[in-house]
């Protein structure tokens, strides 16, 4: 067996040489987020000169080509390179490896047409093709079992880097397919990231200082025997995992992380999943222990992890786990009928549909210290995050929550300082960050004003979850249980357009919050494309259900069955928002502007006066 740690480049820095992935293996299964946050951790480093990034290990293990080639002929005319290893481990990673090469390839093309002046120190071709000698044919140094370098390919993997090397072969190019779109994924990457500024720092950084671990052994039965050991899923490790053998090691009595296993769930979940919430934990962790914001790789949380194997650390984990376990991956099935705690888990969900992750290691904190305060604490996160949104982009807002964490600012309440805000002070800064962020008042103007002159910014096709908890918030619903569903955040078939989306008014009218409500889905559907004068009449029915017994319009036509449906129905209740609606006799610009304006003062009088002013 022969094990070391190597530069990328010499992965490939010998021709005559292949890859093949067996049979046994799994297709390839990467999501593109894997390799984006790969390339992203490179060009991080490159910018921040680091030394060293390790890529992961690959277990390959020699192939016999004698007397007879598995995968081409024996004789010297063959295409089918001499030396054969199989990708015991590493199979995801090699392929992506060849989509990168190939894009870098091209993206130097396009460089030095522009003048770029930069001849790579190896070749980006060398980690997707190899050759039988220098006078061969090039064929993809990547297979697949089904695979021959002579007969043809049958895999889409090798198809696909035979196209790389020749422009006359057809690659293959169904979107949606994983392999297919991981290529499109790295491209659209490279190009807008890498330019003349960067590309030969990345590059030569990418093939020269990162490294991977090199494991070649005797034999296919030595590398199982290798491979299986890692864990009982045949997978990596995650740095949790190697913190939890360490602890399990040195202290006493030993800690079971009962509530991580119930959050990482490993008879049941996916492995990615397991790796994305254990990395996912240990980062959030440790912004609300000091403050450090440590890449969700396993080195980096690794190197974060193994000075704190102590009781106090493996406590704070738990409770951790315990948060994204009970609050923030709370199934939309989860009812109690404990209404603080309900709404605390709909805003939460809320901020989840919101991709707003940003607050988690501060709420963590409260979690930990304080959790009597967390339903005041995701109030005024909510409140601010939403009033923030309206008028800015997300950009600087994870900047406003690191102050909090950060141990060099004056505001710092992480675990290390021993300090934490109570509710009153805490939204006190978050009204300070929203203040600064609107700038400095005219005279006799108030922040009110300043913010609603941004009200344009909020268009529903753009910010679904904001138009929607702001719709939910200023309607008051008291009856929710018959009108919203368990998870009001993913299922959005119950907004309302009341001026129809094939109106004559432009999208950027017809989107605005003054223009949208909520109705049963299936009355929703039944009104798509109606004109004001039919809604007008059927928003009044509804607004009065106990108390009219038809559904029909004034000239005698039937209204769609599903109105008739739910005023007849002994469980419905009357939607009393409505009404006021139907004082219009007309809905055009003018009435969804006003409504607009009514709709966000409203908010903004609940929101910033109540919620983020809590007493």
């Amino acid at each position: 067996m022969q094990a070391e740690v190597l530069p990328l480049y010499q992965l490939y820095n010998q021709g005559n040489t292949a890859y093949v992935i067996p049979s046994y293996q799994r297709p390839f299964s990467w999501p593109e987020q894997k390799a984006i946050d790969l390339l992203n951790a490179v060009l991080e480093d490159v910018t921040q000169r680091g030394q060293l990034t390790v890529l992961g290990t690959i277990l390959i293990c020699p192939v016999p080509t004698s007397p007879s080639h598995p995968f081409g002929s024996s004789t010297p005319s063959s295409n089918a390179p001499q030396t054969i290893y199989e990708v015991v481990d590493g199979q995801q990673r090699m392929t992506v490896f060849a989509l990168i090469g190939h894009a870098l390839k091209n993206r130097l093309s396009q460089l030095k047409n522009e003048g770029l002046e930069y001849n790579p120190t190896h070749d980006f071709e060398n980690m997707y093709r190899t050759a039988r000698g220098l006078r061969s044919k090039e064929v993809p140094c990547l297979i697949r079992a089904s695979d021959s370098f002579d007969t043809g390919y049958k895999s889409e993997l090798a198809t696909l880097i035979e196209s790389f090397i020749h422009a006359q072969t057809e690659a293959p190019s169904s979107k949606g397919n994983r392999l297919y779109d991981m290529k499109c994924s790295i491209e659209d990457w490279v190009v807008r990231y890498l330019d003349h500024s960067n590309f030969q720092d990345f590059s030569e950084y990418l093939l020269t200082k990162c490294n991977y671990i090199h494991v070649v052994a005797d034999d296919q039965n030595t590398a199982f025997a290798m491979f299986e050991p890692l864990n009982s899923t045949s997978e990596p490790l995650t740095s949790f995992e190697v913190y939890r053998s360490n602890v399990t090691r040195d202290l006493n009595p030993t800690p079971n992380f009962e509530k991580v296993e119930s959050l990482l769930d490993y008879s049941h979940a996916q492995r990615d999943d397991v790796t994305n919430k254990s990395n996912t934990l240990i980062h959030s962790v440790a912004q609300a222990f000091d403050g450090q914001r440590p890449k969700k790789t396993f080195n980096r949380l690794k190197v974060y992890l193994d000075d704190k194997v102590e009781n106090n650390f493996v406590d704070i984990i738990e409770s951790a786990a315990e948060f994204y376990d009970k609050l923030w991956y709370c199934a939309p099935g989860n009812t109690t009928s404990d209404s603080t705690r309900q709404e605390t888990t709909e805003l939460l969900r809320f901020l989840k549909a919101s991709s707003h992750d940003a607050p988690i290691p501060l709420l963590i904190r409260y979690y930990i210290e304080k959790p009597e305060w967390i339903p005041a604490v995701v109030k005024i996160i909510t409140a601010f995050f939403a009033l923030w949104r309206v008028a800015f982009e997300t950009g600087s807002l994870p900047a406003v929550y690191r102050g909090l964490l950060n141990s060099n600012s004056t505001d710092c309440i992480n675990i290390k300082s021993g300090a934490i805000k109570t509710p009153a002070e805490l939204a006190g800064y978050f009204r300070n960050a929203l203040q600064n962020k609107l700038g400095k008042l005219q005279p006799g103007e108030i922040y009110k004003e300043v913010w609603l002159r941004y009200q344009t910014n909020l268009s529903y096709n753009k910010q679904k979850t904001i138009c929607r908890v702001f719709v939910l918030h200023e309607i008051s619903l008291t009856n929710r249980k018959n009108l919203v569903p368990n998870d009001p955040w993913t299922k959005l078939d119950d907004m309302e357009h009341i001026a129809s989306l094939n109106s004559a008014l432009g999208s950027d009218v017809l989107n605005m919050i003054g223009n949208l409500t909520i109705l049963p889905p299936s009355i929703n559907r039944s009104l798509q494309n109606a004109q004001w004068s039919d809604k007008r009449e059927i928003f009044f029915l509804l607004s009065k259900v106990r108390a009219t017994p038809g559904a029909e319009y004034a000239d005698g036509r039937p209204m769609p069955p599903q109105i008739k449906e739910y005023i007849e129905s002994n469980t419905e209740s009357a939607l009393s928002y409505l009404e006021p609606l139907t004082t219009n006799k007309n809905w055009g610009t003018r009435e969804i502007e006003k409504r607009s304006t009514e709709i966000l003062s409203k908010v903004w009088d609940s929101l910033w006066t109540q919620w983020l002013n809590p007493s």
